[in-house]
């Protein structure tokens, strides 16, 4: 890309720059590209990876200030006296670009998209350390800082500037030497980080005469020196880096489950819940939820509750739209699902139409059996219970109209209100939901699809309460108000782990003992059971 002689001559004389920049932009949106054409930053997160931002110096605002393109989300509610400006929304190789903006080299002016521009985050923080300080803060106030490491690009003894031009280039050099100065940051981290216990830092720059080249050098022989230069350095400071590996090294698979479950401890009122429900008829699903609302009155725990009843008119999305709206505003450390769920996901809302079922008749017959219904007609069905469900659609009984024919033969024509699903929330929504899960334990009291497990801990979601039982799927049962009592009694009270609050919970109530603790193990789902140990086999994945 780089040029050099008459070519950079000839690019600074047509493009104002040393370098073309078209040339440089079509590089980076080739690299950036990927099954997702120009994806944004945020993007790249569901494919896992760590939280990351480069940093850009914005100069539409004044004064000119970093401004950060990250792919992850704040969480809601989170507030920082550092924060800065920055966005997730950017595609890729934007970021890229406005980052690496430099005026002179590869732009006259700065990147723009539309009204905005960026230059060179170089101008405003060429040490980005102390930032990712700051952000590592605002995404995990509970957390301690265990270890800080920071690359620099070399660096090369200091010595006499030579007498200059003019005033005009003395004042240019020294405020852009200040600008871009790196070993400040250095030392502000290298005296306060201490301060924290157990906070490690490790600086790794080589001062060297070798690293005093410019940013687009392409002579070999300088590049040559340069890497002699980092070999040298690495041999050199062998220690630190061998310190270095040993506290980042990769941990055992025991280790990371051990690490996760660990993450999921919850004690006191912090976080609170929020609780999603969805309800056919109105007396369904709501003992559990009053169990849980009076606990967490009890405790003065948060706690917030949606009402997708089928009761509530609702239109196609809607519910979808209030998740997302949530999904900017909530706090809570547990989202609970007291929902139905089959094959293809959790059913949010339902939807009602009427049928009318006549009996004696082979229609009748099929509908019966297909209940598993111990009655031996719909109407003693219907004398006995105000509902039937026949593969997962709920019938409710609302009449019945009786005809008599010519010879006095008798046919019951029963009317009913079917409640049939509407709207899913699956492993695609979820996705689209991205931010919602991100660090947020999932109870759910119906057993549910891999693929909407998958979608919420590659969201990162800590991990995922749910039944697990062979045969399909199985939804609310009345047991679960016990168990659901001891599970957040252990989680909030008592202080355990997700994991070993859904043990405590099985011991009260062992009828509930199907549900499992998946968490997310070298990109594989890994289901605990209560009490399980972790020599577990990783192959054995939902």
């Amino acid at each position: 890309m780089y040029t050099s002689g008459k070519q950079q001559l000839l690019a600074t004389t047509l493009y104002s720059s040393k370098h073309n920049t078209s040339t440089f932009e079509t590089l980076v949106r080739q690299e950036c590209n990927s099954e997702k054409e120009e994806p944004t930053w945020i993007d790249t997160a569901a494919s896992g990876g760590p939280k990351v931002f480069c940093v850009s110096t914005q100069t539409s605002q004044n004064p000119a200030q970093p401004y950060l393109f990250r792919n992850y989300t704040y969480p809601a509610g989170s507030t920082s006296a550092y924060s800065q400006a920055g966005s997730c929304e950017h595609l890729l190789w934007q970021g890229v670009c406005a980052s690496a903006a430099a005026p002179y080299y590869l732009y006259v002016d700065a990147f723009a998209i539309e009204n905005e521009r960026w230059v060179d985050g170089a101008m405003t923080c060429n040490n980005p350390a102390m930032m990712g300080v700051q952000e590592a803060r605002r995404l995990w106030p509970d957390k301690k800082i265990d270890c800080v490491v920071s690359l620099g690009s070399g660096n090369f003894i200091p010595h006499e500037r030579d007498p200059p031009i003019s005033l005009v280039a003395l004042a240019k050099d020294v405020l852009f030497d200040s600008a871009c100065d790196t070993e400040r940051v250095h030392e502000s981290l290298s005296t306060l980080l201490p301060l924290i216990p157990g906070a490690q830092y490790f600086r790794f720059n080589p001062v060297d005469e070798r690293c005093k080249i410019e940013v687009d050098e392409t002579d070999i022989g300088a590049l040559q020196g340069l890497f002699d230069a980092t070999e040298e350095y690495i041999v050199a400071e062998k220690e630190m880096f061998d310190e270095v590996c040993h506290l980042l090294r990769d941990v055992d698979d025991a280790d990371e489950v051990t690490a996760k479950l660990l993450d999921t401890e919850i004690s006191g009122t912090r976080g609170g819940v929020l609780v999603l429900e969805a309800p056919r008829y109105e007396e369904e699903l709501s003992e559990c939820t009053s169990a849980l609302k009076n606990f967490c009155a009890l405790r003065s725990i948060s706690m917030n509750c949606a009402d997708y009843s089928a009761n509530r008119p609702m239109n196609p999305g809607e519910a979808l739209s209030h998740l997302n709206t949530v999904a900017e505003t909530s706090t809570a450390a547990v989202i609970h699902f007291n929902c139905h769920a089959d094959s293809d996901g959790l059913i949010l809302t339902w939807q009602k139409d009427v049928t009318a079922i006549a009996e004696p008749s082979s229609v009748a017959e099929l509908f019966l059996s297909r209940s598993g219904s111990p009655h031996a007609s719909i109407g003693e069905h219907c004398e006995a219970e105000a509902h039937i469900e026949v593969h997962g659609i709920l019938h409710t009984f609302s009449g019945k109209h009786v005809q008599v024919n010519d010879v006095g033969e008798r046919t019951s024509s029963y009317l009913f209100k079917r409640t049939v699903p509407m709207d899913y929330l699956d492993g695609s929504t979820s996705r689209e939901l991205f931010g919602l899960w991100r660090g947020k334990i999932i109870v759910s009291q119906s057993s549910l699809p891999s693929s909407l497990v998958a979608a919420w801990l590659e969201a990162g979601a800590k991990c995922v309460i749910a039944p697990c039982k062979e045969g399909g799927a199985v939804n609310v049962e009345s047991e679960q108000t016990d168990f659901m009592a001891a599970f957040y009694h252990a989680l909030f009270v008592v202080g355990a782990d997700a994991t070993a609050a859904m043990s405590a919970a099985a011991i009260v109530q062992p009828a509930c003992s199907y549900y499992r603790c998946h968490v997310l193990v070298q990109g594989g789902i890994v289901a605990l059971r209560p009490d399980e140990e972790f020599d577990y086999d990783l192959d054995a994945h939902v």
